[in-house]
């Protein structure tokens, strides 16, 4: 089956909507107008899950990585390959910090999640937010943190700052 690599929504102003491939192709040569951006150029990026398909964070991240990090635009696509729109979110936000997409592809999931492709959520991303930006780890060791924990108990040690979490 072939991934779904963009939605049909008719426009995506909002941050969380998805674009049409007509609509990443203009909305990435309108902040991108040196880069000649076709549509084979845009198939090549991999959704996260099957029936993922890209967003406007995704879209945003690779600008970014290409106007303020200078990745060519493949290597900005390359970045955001199989993040799912929060991860492209994370990325774009801790960057310079050193977080790397490839970081974020070896996050592990819950020990009863490993069998289907990895969920990360909103829940995950304001934890490493909250590690790296409130208790200074880098964006590697935060996401170590994380690893194989459920989104509760995420949200009960880290989000809730009642109790610190123990490196593994």
């Amino acid at each position: 089956m072939q991934p779904r690599f963009f939605s049909s929504s008719p426009s995506a102003t909002d941050k969380n909507q998805h674009f049409s491939q007509e609509e990443c192709i203009n909305y990435l040569r309108e902040y991108l107008p040196c880069h000649a951006i076709t549509r084979d150029d845009i198939q090549q990026w991999q959704p996260s899950s099957e029936g993922a398909s890209l967003s406007k964070v995704h879209c945003d991240a690779i600008i970014f990585l290409v106007l303020d990090k200078k990745l060519s635009f493949t290597q900005a696509l390359q970045e955001v390959n199989k993040l799912n729109k929060h991860q492209a979110n994370l990325l774009d936000t801790l960057y310079e910090r050193g977080l790397r997409g490839a970081d974020l592809r070896a996050w592990q999931p819950p020990v009863e999640e490993r069998h289907g492709p990895p969920h990360f959520s909103k829940v995950y991303s304001d934890a490493v937010l909250t590690l790296v930006l409130d208790r200074e780890l880098t964006p590697q060791q935060a996401l170590h943190r994380l690893n194989g924990l459920e989104s509760d108990e995420v949200q009960r040690h880290v989000l809730s700052g009642r109790r610190r979490m123990v490196l593994r």
